[in-house]
């Protein structure tokens, strides 16, 4: 199950930016929420906002990264990343693009992350 998904020098995301399904404080709706462990998870969430706004480059992100986690092990060296940094500055080319993603998966909490360039994965975590 989905906690967070982050994402950094992304299309339209310069800054680090956080998609979280965990629910609020809110009294209302207390049924609806999934309760993992000590996480209180949401079941569905909505994108909504203004034409410009990140809506598809969000859901952009998260297919790239699952995109690139399911085709690594056919990639050879020298291939190119699936690479497309915030555009709107000139240093962004020189940095890295950054996905993370939480999720729960039994009652384990998995943190797994990675930042690459045009040509290389930069690093790599799974805690």
């Amino acid at each position: 199950m989905l906690v967070n998904f982050t994402v950094k020098n992304f299309r339209s995301f310069k800054q680090e930016r956080t998609f979280s399904m965990e629910a609020s404080s809110i009294k209302e709706h207390k049924e609806s929420v999934i309760s993992e462990g000590k996480y209180s998870l949401l079941p569905l969430a909505v994108l909504y906002g203004a034409n410009s706004g990140g809506k598809s480059n969000l859901i952009q992100a998260i297919s790239t990264m699952c995109s690139m986690v399911r085709r690594s092990v056919r990639l050879n060296e020298g291939d190119a990343l699936p690479y497309d940094p915030f555009a709107l500055d000139g240093s962004s080319d020189s940095q890295p693009t950054l996905f993370e993603i939480q999720f729960i998966k039994g009652e384990v909490l998995y943190r797994y992350g990675f930042e690459y360039n045009k040509t290389d994965i930069i690093s790599e975590w799974l805690y």
